[in-house]
């Protein structure tokens, strides 16, 4: 190792030594009080995590469906709605009212 390098390790040691030990301590303690469990523990909780996860974007693309259904449902409603309509006025009719009226007054129509 060069010697810059070892120079930098050294410091590096000696300015997170209480951290190092702090964390060598962790690691004792984790050996006393299984370390196994608490991984198992850990992945228990994991796989919940992932299972709730997994109950909410089920729920989140049903209600999504149901969304559209709702929407495509309300469209065939007002679609039919539409078709069932009567026709009241018909746009030709205003200009045969015209005609019909300027007859009856006797005004000639420049056709």
């Amino acid at each position: 190792m060069p010697p810059e390098k070892a120079l930098r390790v050294a410091t590096l040691k000696t300015r997170f030594a209480d951290t190092i030990f702090k964390a060598s301590m962790v690691l004792k303690q984790c050996e006393k009080f299984d370390c196994l469990k608490i991984q198992q523990e850990r992945e228990r909780l994991e796989r919940e995590r992932l299972k709730e996860k997994a109950r909410v974007e089920a729920e989140r693309e049903a209600a999504k469906r149901r969304e559209k259904e709702d929407l495509k449902k309300q469209r065939e409603r007002e679609r039919a709605a539409l078709e069932k309509m009567k026709k009241t006025i018909d746009i030709y009719e205003a200009a045969e009212i015209m005609r019909d009226f300027e007859m009856l007054i006797g005004v000639s129509s420049p056709s």
